[in-house]
């Protein structure tokens, strides 16, 4: 079973307050050609992180997925050493 990777769920909440704080600062930006630029920056910063956010999406699902897997796989392994520990007991003399 993969563990939980503490620091993507850490980046994710980074990413999260980041961008509120873009949005803060585009929203008090006036329309000077200064602003501009900077709108233009968290604008190209935001579409990053955005990309980086669905990518951890990606591995969060990734790691669920194979979680069930693996516990399916244990599943099966279990019944089959209770049903050979079940043979072996009842083929003793």
């Amino acid at each position: 079973m993969a563990p939980i990777d503490f620091t993507k769920v850490r980046e994710t909440l980074e990413i999260g307050q980041d961008q509120q704080r873009l949005r803060d600062n585009i929203k008090a930006l006036t329309a000077t050609a200064e602003a501009r630029q900077l709108i233009t920056r968290y604008i190209a910063k935001a579409g990053e992180q955005e990309t980086r956010l669905e990518q951890l999406t990606k591995d969060k699902q990734a790691a669920a997925s194979e979680r069930i897997t693996l516990q399916e796989e244990l599943a099966k392994l279990i019944r089959g050493l209770t049903v050979d520990h079940l043979l072996t007991q009842n083929q003793a003399p």
